[in-house]
């Protein structure tokens, strides 16, 4: 099912299939767009591609769900030197914070919280 719901769009992040009960999924759907909440229209492509003949057994019951999104702020202190470069080393900070936030999307990271 993960397979196959990271398949369906590349506005899956990532996804995370669960059976809480014999023949019964949920499958839970990170977006990549926004704060990550897969909204209706992306949950509604991939429950389809799901319940294809060829990927969801006839007995299984299937759940699509976005998955919870937990908001969190990055606070960071960095010292600089005065002078000219201070505006491309905030800049390149920025651009790496975004880059690992971008890594850590996914179901069932932690982020690190760190001294």
């Amino acid at each position: 099912y993960e397979f196959h719901a990271r398949s369906a769009d590349g506005r899956v992040a990532d996804a995370s299939a669960t059976s809480p009960a014999p023949a019964e999924v949920v499958l839970t759907v990170i977006s990549r767009e926004g704060d990550g909440t897969a909204e209706k229209d992306l949950l509604d492509v991939v429950e389809k591609a799901l319940n294809s003949e060829n990927v969801r057994p006839v007995a299984d019951r299937l759940t699509v769900r976005s998955a919870e999104i937990i908001p969190y702020r990055v606070e960071a202190t960095i010292f600089l030197y005065p002078g000219p470069e201070a505006e491309p080393v905030m800049a390149a900070a920025k651009a790496s914070l975004q880059k690992y936030i971008a890594s850590q999307t996914r179901l069932g990271r932690e982020i690190s919280r760190s001294a």
